[in-house]
């Protein structure tokens, strides 16, 4: 424990750089619309909330909603506004533009076995 408190600042760096591709990864599949991507970084259990559907799911569950609402809301772009990253965890917020209109975009991402994982996402008018 002492020795990897000497190597906080490295380990926070590769955390960053890490949690920023995952980011991407993320805004890409929501780009193009990709529930099969998206789902990729899907944790086992997620707090969904996609328009009038609240609840914690499965990640199959999740991908199934998503995939219906990107055949029912084709994304043309994606615009982050806010994305905080902290000891390995990034919470963004932005919009996502489709062709019937603007929505609230806002999701969670936590490091596990090295790798992010989205906890929570939410899209909303």
């Amino acid at each position: 424990m002492i020795v990897l408190m000497g190597f906080c600042a490295p380990c926070k760096a590769q955390l960053q750089v890490a949690d920023s591709s995952s980011v991407e990864f993320i805004i890409n599949a929501l780009r193009n619309g990709d529930a099969d991507q998206l789902s990729e970084l899907f944790n086992q259990r997620i707090e969904l909330l996609v328009n009038d559907h609240n609840s914690i799911c499965s990640r199959k569950h999740a991908k199934r909603i998503m995939s219906a609402f990107f055949e029912n809301h084709k994304p043309t772009s994606v615009y982050v506004v806010n994305n905080n990253v902290t000891d390995g965890s990034s919470n963004v917020i932005g919009s996502i533009i489709t062709e019937e209109g603007r929505f609230r975009l806002s999701f969670l991402t936590k490091q596990e076995l090295n790798r992010q994982f989205i906890y929570q996402l939410t899209i909303e008018e």
